[in-house]
């Protein structure tokens, strides 16, 4: 009878050490399971950040985009005024000279 409670002792034992191995299995899976958590959450605040950054160039671009052709639009009208001065310019020298060589020529 005392090799069979001894022989229960034993396995009694080994449960409680296989429990206790399981116990600081199941410890460490909750650290790993808390550091992944934590990586997660670190690397959903760098996506938000991401995008937030692609959100401000984004915008950015359309600005700059915006402002591009505002900036041409200038850029062909004072084209078209500085011709269209250009053209008023040589019609008044002509009349100028025209009025000149008149002026001389009646004298």
């Amino acid at each position: 009878m005392e090799n069979l409670l001894k022989e229960i002792l034993s396995e009694i034992k080994g449960i409680k050490e296989t429990q206790e191995k399981m116990q600081s299995d199941i410890t460490g899976i909750k650290d790993e399971v808390s550091a992944i958590k934590e990586t997660q959450n670190s690397m959903q605040n760098d996506i938000i950040e991401i995008k937030e950054k692609v959100n401000t160039v984004y915008n950015q671009t359309a600005d700059l985009t915006e402002f591009r052709t505002e900036s041409i639009e200038s850029l062909n009208q004072i084209k078209d005024d500085v011709e269209y001065l250009t053209h008023k310019e040589n019609q008044n020298e002509k009349v100028l000279f025209n009025l000149q060589r008149k002026v001389t020529t009646n004298r």
